[in-house]
């Protein structure tokens, strides 16, 4: 009985570790190797040919997003155990692009959010992406900056940033700059700010790609979730820790 509960007990301790535990522990965030990733590609369409569409397609419309992928290592909480996780987290992305006229500059922003994600020491995705209407309005008049199909990054800033949801920072990276550089870049584009802009995989069309690709999104309007004590859960924010039965369970 005794051996059972000290199995349970750390089992249970394992199960409610929090990014912040995890960073004061390490002395480093939790989500390392955050590396972005920007390119302009066509979207994925699905064959829609069954569903009756009718019409011609816009041939003068362009259909060319602004992906940004970013890759991320989450923390290995332990080497004996790939079961824990990291609930309720949020992934900000910002750019700042020149346009839509010669010494002008627009950013935009958006947010993804995540079901959990499990902090087992691998490489993992999360994909966002702004639509081809807003590249034309705020970004095309820009010269040089998107030429056909391809995206000139160097006159491109990113950042990303994941939290939790007490608003702790997990992990971040920039494309092109450092954070003092984005800063005043984000500055620079004064008023002209499209939030919303850098849309979730949801809803864009990589949403009909595979799940196992990418990270699962949370979809607006629902809350995190908050994980009952019975199945031995904890939320990013903290939480109970789970409750551990006085008798081990019969076979």
């Amino acid at each position: 009985m005794k051996r059972w509960l000290t199995s349970a007990l750390g089992a249970a301790l394992l199960a409610t570790v929090v990014p912040s535990e995890l960073a004061a522990a390490a002395g480093k965030e939790v989500f390392s190797k955050v590396r972005i990733e920007l390119r302009q590609e066509s979207a994925p369409e699905p064959n829609l040919k069954s569903t009756g569409t009718y019409g011609n397609r816009q041939k003068y419309v362009n259909s060319y997003w602004l992906v940004v992928r970013v890759e991320f290592i989450p923390a290995l909480a332990s080497s004996s155990s790939r079961n824990s996780w990291c609930d309720d987290v949020s992934l900000t992305v910002r750019l700042v692009c020149p346009g839509p006229g010669v010494r002008e500059f627009t950013a935009f922003t958006g947010v993804s959010k995540f079901w959990a994600i499990r902090l087992d020491g691998r490489t993992h995705s999360a994909l966002m992406a702004i639509p081809p209407v807003l590249l034309d309005r705020y970004v095309s008049a820009a010269p040089g900056v998107l030429q056909g199909t391809a995206v000139n990054k160097s006159q491109i800033r990113v950042e990303a940033v994941f939290r939790n949801g007490g608003g702790d920072l997990l992990g971040r990276a920039y494309l092109n700059c450092d954070a003092a550089t984005f800063t005043r870049a984000f500055r620079a584009a004064g008023s002209r700010v499209v939030e919303g802009a850098v849309l979730s995989r949801d809803l864009t069309p990589w949403r009909y790609q595979p799940e196992s690709y990418y990270e699962r999104v949370r979809p607006a309007g629902i809350d995190a979730p908050s994980v009952p004590e019975s199945v031995g859960g904890a939320s990013a924010g903290g939480g109970a820790p789970p409750r551990i039965p006085r008798k081990a369970p019969r076979k």
